[in-house]
């Protein structure tokens, strides 16, 4: 396990190395092998894509617990710029290997020139991951789904991996979806199939989401194969072309002042709206519009509260509450919530600058004339 971690570290790194220069590629991204005892075998790989001038030289290695089992054909090489070369290594595996994945990695480091001022050094590595079957029953799952507009099918995709020494005879999955309350709404089923060893299975399953609202969305897979199972979440979102207006801030302004109005939205649609913009509106007793603020428009981001500030002119208009609507605009709809902006008076501190000023030079005076009084007092 420690060494899976240093080897993603050190990929880390690498990739850092990477930006810093004009760079290169390798392909393939990844290599995977099923472990069998005493295997030897070639793997192949590819460098280049060099975008610099001229030469490029670049040293190979290997990393990882089972760098004395992995031999390159070659530990250095020039390319130049648009060229690819390949190169293999040839792997001899062990006798016995711990059951897990045993993750090692070919690397691929740019020679550094110091004394012709190169700073960083480009390298980027290929992670060869050898996978040793566990004596009892075990799979690796991956679970996820699609976002959707109401009443669509949500897609779930699952994929199964046996990493067991024996053939898995019967494998099935059954997913439980919950709303946003964490209410169970439904569940669906696969059929049930056979997995060897190291044999991946790609499962979609379509659940269709009619009569559900907007909202976000929980799933848990759970995964049976010969008594056992393993379980995986995943959330998606059920979306439609709707803003909702949360909150409105800003409902009180003092008198002759602008008025301030933050109206908190949230989009329910899974992309990005545009040309979205909001208008507060104001009215007298008798349901008279009095004012009226437009915002600039703005693009809104899907399921993220946003706020968006009108500033209402209100300087002219009596103390007291006042009905108003702020509406938001999208497409051919509108959204609307109702609410009260009150205009005050500002109570009246006693605290004003001209009562500070009384104060001091009261307390000046006062102590001016304890000092003559202590002075007569001395002469006497």
């Amino acid at each position: 396990m420690r060494s899976s971690y240093r080897i993603l570290i050190f990929f880390l790194v690498f990739l850092f190395f990477l930006e810093s220069s004009f760079g290169f590629l390798v392909q393939p991204p990844q290599i995977e092998l099923a472990y069998e005892p005493n295997l030897k075998t070639d793997v192949g790989f590819a460098v280049g894509g060099y975008r610099g001038e001229g030469n490029l030289s670049l040293k190979m290695y290997i990393v990882g617990e089972l760098n004395q089992s992995i031999l390159l054909n070659e530990n250095f090489t020039m390319i130049q710029a648009g060229e690819w070369k390949g190169f293999s290594a040839n792997v001899s595996l062990p006798n016995f290997l711990e059951p897990g994945v045993h993750v090692n990695g070919i690397v691929v480091e740019e020679i550094g020139a110091v004394e012709e001022g190169v700073g960083a050094i480009a390298g980027v590595m290929i992670p060869l991951r050898i996978y040793v079957p566990y004596p009892w029953r075990y799979i690796e799952l991956e679970f996820k789904a699609e976002d959707i507009a109401v009443g669509e099918k949500v897609p779930f995709y699952i994929k199964i991996i046996s990493r067991s020494k024996e053939e898995l005879k019967r494998v099935f999955t059954t997913i439980n979806i919950y709303d946003g309350n964490n209410q169970k709404v439904d569940s669906i089923n696969s059929d049930s199939f056979p997995l060897d060893t190291n044999q991946a299975r790609e499962l979609t399953l379509n659940w269709d989401s009619k009569n559900n609202s907007v909202g976000v969305y929980h799933a848990v897979a759970s995964i049976f194969f010969d008594g056992e199972y393993r379980e995986s979440d995943t959330s998606f979102k059920i979306g439609d072309v709707l803003i909702e207006v949360l909150n409105i801030n800003g409902t009180s302004v003092e008198k002759d002042q602008i008025a301030k109005v933050d109206v908190e939205m949230i989009s329910r649609w899974n992309s990005q709206l545009k040309d979205v913009y909001a208008e507060i509106l104001l009215y007298d007793s008798s349901g008279n519009m009095l004012r009226k603020s437009k915002t600039e428009t703005f693009a809104l981001e899907p399921w993220h509260p946003t706020f968006v500030s009108s500033y209402l002119d209100v300087r002219d208009l009596e103390i007291g509450d006042y009905q108003a609507t702020a509406r938001v605009f999208y497409y051919d709809k509108v959204a609307e919530k109702n609410f009260v902006l009150n205009i005050f008076h500002p109570k009246k501190s006693i605290f004003t600058l001209t009562n500070i000023l009384i104060v001091v030079i009261v307390i000046l005076f006062i102590l001016l004339l304890l000092s003559l009084a202590k002075k007569e007092a001395k002469k006497r």
